[in-house]
């Protein structure tokens, strides 16, 4: 009985490394596509969208749209943590500053 076992275990793992390789995808249509997600690797790449979060007025709406609504000659205090890339920090504190 064992042997059973064995050979129909050995013939479904056959069976799964046999299967072509298409996860789930429907005959005659084409494979997905992704966009290309930019590199950045300057802040003046982050300036524009740093720029129109710090201008933006805040929204405390349930939908969270983001907007710091920041005004000339305000003070702020801009926490971050080890997690944050020195590139977007960079960004928003030049936004801040223009602001």
């Amino acid at each position: 009985m064992t042997h059973r076992k064995f050979a129909g275990l050995l013939a479904c793992l056959l069976a799964i490394a046999v299967t072509p390789d298409t996860h789930g995808q429907m005959p005659g249509y084409p494979a997905p596509r992704y966009p290309k997600i930019p590199d950045i690797t300057s802040v003046e790449q982050l300036m524009t969208n740093a720029s129109y979060v710090v201008s933006k007025p805040g929204d405390k709406s349930a939908n969270l749209r983001v907007g710091f609504g920041i005004q000339g000659g305000e003070r702020i205090l801009f926490l971050t943590n080890d997690t944050t890339d020195p590139l977007v920090v960079e960004a928003l504190r030049r936004a801040f500053v223009e602001k």
